[in-house]
């Protein structure tokens, strides 16, 4: 359940309640018999924290049951003693209930159990607990019994995070399931409690109000900020969202400061490394459209008004002649192999042609392995992905122990780095982040060496920034590793709000996409509340000093909530996005806007991705009245043909060839957009054919997104199971489209230089 975060509209009141759908059904054994005492659970899909809303319900003696939740996308999840739990999701619909299923389970499983001990001064009741699995799957959360203060369940071999709630008291732990466990032991913590009169005093003194989020300001509202900053030669800004604006704008303005007042020249993002260097390249020499180069980081997180206005500025301030130290634009991730692959292919061409073929042999072995998301997954496939991982490791060993000084050696062997990483996050079901946050700590550490040790402002979420072990699904975290590699030099800088709005892709199923949301004040006993009760709508807050002894310190090392909202919300659970941790466990300091706006992407929102006439329907989808309909840009070294060789389906089909200067983040898209009216509230299947020439940096796709009044709804463009062969292959792409739609957006895509071709494109409403 808990998955790799990743990778990727107007503000609308929270939705009425709906009418709960009923599941029901009975548990059976291997030879049909009745599994009375089952845990039946159903788990709402999408990122959050925290248990499920839907309380679990035990089977009765003839194996019986039945539950109630609104409608959306769920994880069914039963477990009993003996048997190997039972997973699966379901999709609930709001127009009634579903057939009643039958849940068969098979002899298996680890028994494990355990302890819990209460916080101090509290006992355990209204106690429950979930096992929520680390895998690439969604709602996969098992529920256990609790008796006298022991748990007891029975587990699929994996890594699981423990999720406790009690009266007044929550607990989390990771645990490694690969046999029996007999005595687990888990301690709780007090929920939250409201800050004393002594603790808001101290923080409003110990404050410092900031004039406003823009840069440009000026620093004279920031001088204290020099104290605080103090010897660091990492600053880690984080956000906890990943869409808002002012947290983009108050992370430029930090930057404006550190790199004019405290000597900061580099700038690193939560964004893959190779992709990274064409804003490099804009910020230091002005070549190139930093619009283009921005989209190329493949983030809509980053692709926003306020990170595009930053990139903007650091040109300028390279510009400046009295800036004698130049600004550099770096990313640290690893989750993108493209480029990576594209650069260094192309320069072992010339400098070793040898290793370039071995290098193309790992790469095609690579696009035929599922990745880390596809079901389809198996043992083998992670054991040829590790055999990846190794091999590109390998090369490097090898590239070491050559003399090669052609072109920008440093970074080109980082760029085969940087496909190992990738490797081994696909080899690692369940623990990518595991792999991605070390990969990023390790790039950070890369690039402060390539900048011969110089200051770094590092941009990422709150999760990633936090040094508190596990922070990341259980795993640690970026600033795990720096805060153990730097210590003290690396300074986290959480950043907090109270309320406001925000963008987000929704989990909800009846408007899924990218939206804007808007959250309320949380309750008096949130880290939140007390920030914003001093009356500083933006303020920054030293928490290293704390006081030694007293309420003070008690409150701050006792649990406090914190919202916590990464690519996904679920606005129906909007509270189990409250991360409660001790704040000094994770952050050195607090940057704090009381109320926020959603970040704005760049075009805007429900934009159409090029200018494209409207049709009441789609024409010419087998390509037999030529480009007729579909656009076809010409700006992007492609040419797109309707040719009579090879169709898969009638007489012609469609080829899109690279002939362009040389340009490994090449793509193009053709498309056409339809009237959504006659969609609306259904249904939609795009299908058909694709194929391409087989070169391992070459994936098609189709792709479809729909625009509404309200912002973007459902949006799939295949970007994490792309068409790399050389046959014939059909795909589909499925979703809803919203009562709001405005525009139907779909097409064909290329990435990389080579070409493709694609035949009976399909749309059609499904029952």
């Amino acid at each position: 359940m808990m998955r790799m975060a990743l990778f990727l509209a107007l503000s609308v009141p929270l939705m009425a309640a709906s009418v709960p759908v009923r599941v029901e059904g009975r548990v059976l054994g291997p030879g049909g018999e009745p599994v009375s005492g089952a845990v039946v659970a159903l788990v709402p899909t999408g990122g959050r924290s925290g248990l499920s809303p839907t309380p679990e319900q035990r089977t009765d003696a003839k194996g019986q049951f039945w539950l109630e939740a609104s409608a959306g996308r769920f994880g069914l999840t039963v477990t009993a003693r003996t048997f190997s739990p039972h997973f699966r999701n379901l999709d609930l619909k709001a127009e009634g209930s579903l057939q009643p299923l039958e849940v068969r389970l098979e002899k298996g499983g680890h028994r494990v159990q355990g302890t819990l001990l209460p916080a101090q001064g509290l006992g355990l009741t209204g106690v429950r607990i979930g096992f929520s699995k680390i895998s690439q799957d969604d709602g996969d959360e098992f529920y256990g019994e609790v008796k006298l203060g022991r748990f007891d369940i029975t587990l699929a071999p994996g890594d699981y995070l423990i999720n406790v709630e009690a009266k007044g008291q929550t607990g989390r732990k990771r645990v490694v399931v690969r046999g029996d466990i007999q005595n687990e032991t888990m301690q709780l913590s007090a929920e939250p409690q409201p800050a004393g009169p002594e603790t808001l005093a101290w923080i409003k003194q110990k404050a410092i109000p900031l004039q406003g989020v823009e840069a440009g300001r000026g620093f004279s509202d920031m001088q204290p900020m020099r104290a605080l900053v103090g010897d660091a030669t990492v600053v880690g800004l984080g956000e906890a969202t990943h869409g808002t604006r002012e947290f983009f704008q108050l992370k430029h303005r930090m930057l404006e400061f550190l790199a004019t007042e405290m000597g900061f020249t580099v700038f690193a993002i939560e964004a893959n490394l190779p992709e990274a260097f064409a804003v490099d390249d804009y910020v230091v020499t002005g070549k190139g459209d930093p619009a283009k180069a921005l989209a190329g980081l493949y983030f809509w997180t980053w692709n926003t008004e306020e990170v595009l206005d930053m990139i903007r500025w650091m040109r300028r301030y390279n510009e400046d002649p009295a800036h004698l130290k130049k600004l550099r634009f770096y990313g640290v991730d690893m989750q993108t192999e493209t480029v990576a692959y594209a650069e260094a292919k192309a320069w072992l061409d010339i400098v070793d042609p040898a290793e370039a073929g071995h290098l193309a042999a790992i790469r095609t072995a690579m696009v035929k392995l599922p990745a880390w998301n596809n079901a389809k997954r198996t043992d083998d496939a992670q054991a040829a992905w590790r055999s990846i991982a190794q091999g590109l490791e390998a090369l490097i060993v090898r590239l070491d122990g050559k003399s090669l000084s052609e072109g920008d050696v440093n970074r080109q062997r980082q760029n085969i780095r940087v496909l190992a990483q990738f490797a081994a996050m696909q080899a690692e079901v369940g623990r990518g982040n595991h792999v991605r946050d070390e990969s990023m700590a390790a790039n950070l550490r890369w690039i402060q060496a390539r900048e011969q040790g110089a200051k770094v402002v590092l941009w990422a979420h709150n999760g990633h920034i936090s040094f508190h072990p596990g922070s990341i699904g259980g795993d640690n975290s970026l600033g795990w590793h720096l805060r153990q590699r730097l210590g003290k030099a690396y300074l986290p800088i959480g950043f907090a709000f109270s309320e406001g709005g925000f963008q987000a892709i929704s989990g909800d199923s009846s408007h899924q996409g990218l939206r804007v949301f808007e959250v309320k004040p949380l309750e008096v006993g949130t880290l939140d509340a007390a920030l914003a009760a001093t009356g500083h709508p933006v303020l920054a807050l030293d928490l290293r000093s704390r006081p030694s002894s007293g309420p003070v310190k008690r409150w701050l090392a006792s649990p406090q909530g914190s919202w916590s909202i990464g690519a996904m919300f679920r606005e129906r659970q909007a509270a189990s996005y409250l991360v409660k941790q001790p704040i000094v466990d994770a952050y050195d300091a607090i940057l704090f806007v009381k109320r926020t706006t959603s970040a704005r992407p760049v075009g805007g929102r429900g934009i159409p991705m090029m200018a494209t006439a409207k049709a009441k329907e789609p024409v010419n989808l087998g390509f037999e009245d030529g480009l007729n309909g579909w656009s076809n840009p010409r700006d992007r070294g492609f040419k797109a043909a309707v040719t009579g060789q090879g169709a898969k389906q009638g007489a012609h089909c469609l080829q899109v060839a690279f002939e362009g200067d040389r340009n490994p983040a090449a793509w193009w898209t053709g498309m056409q957009v339809v009237d959504a009216t006659a969609y609306r509230g259904k249904k939609v299947r795009l299908s058909g054919w694709i194929r391409t020439d087989g070169k391992p940096d070459c994936r098609a796709m189709f792709w479809m997104r729909v625009d509404c009044s309200s912002g973007m709804g459902f949006f799939d463009n295949m970007m994490r199971r792309p068409v790399t062969g050389a046959e014939w292959t059909e795909v589909a792409i499925e979703g809803p489209v919203a009562v709001d739609a405005v525009n139907l957006n779909f097409g064909c895509m290329i990435q990389g230089m080579g070409s493709a071709w694609f035949d009976g494109v399909r749309l059609e409403v499904l029952p």
